[in-house]
């Protein structure tokens, strides 16, 4: 009796977390390394690359106003902000919104605004914290970091 006690036990456990890890997988929606992303309402399309290597998503973009602004970036922080967002066609729209942090990248030290911004991949739009950086040398000019890929999409080697 006990020798088949333990065994059934063991495939008990087996089944109940296959089922919970396909469970797990179905919420979720595979993306590839590269994909198209809508920025905000725009009707204009991103190519974005995904990493799990950043913790924030950055997007190619400048600022052309912060209404009151300060000499320090962070004094800006809370204010709205006008932000020029480019993709690699050119085309660009401008979005207005609120500054919810400022930080240094690189090694001049260059300021960028983080805001909040919706982002929309294979149909799923989500609110995630975004750096406003110049992107134009890299091959994408939109990164999805972990921020956006949490909760939502797995990162597929091969899609």
């Amino acid at each position: 009796m006990r020798k088949l006690l333990i065994p059934s036990l063991l495939f008990c456990l087996f089944v109940i977390t296959t089922k919970s890890v396909l469970a797990d997988q179905r919420s979720h929606i595979a993306i590839g390394e590269i994909v198209h992303a809508r920025i905000s309402d725009s009707l204009i399309r991103f190519l974005a690359e995904t990493t799990a290597e950043s913790r924030l998503s950055e997007i190619n973009g400048d600022v052309i106003t912060v209404e009151n602004a300060e000499s320090d970036a962070l004094a800006n922080v809370g204010k709205t902000g006008h932000f020029r967002l480019e993709n690699r066609h050119g085309d660009t729209f401008v979005i207005a919104t609120q500054i919810r942090n400022a930080v240094y990248i690189g090694l001049f030290r260059n300021k960028a605004y983080v805001i909040a911004v919706p982002i929309e991949v294979h149909g799923v739009r989500k609110f995630i914290l975004a750096i406003i950086r110049d992107r134009r040398d890299e091959e994408t000019p939109v990164l999805l970091g972990r921020n956006f890929l949490h909760g939502h999409y797995l990162r597929g080697i091969n899609h």
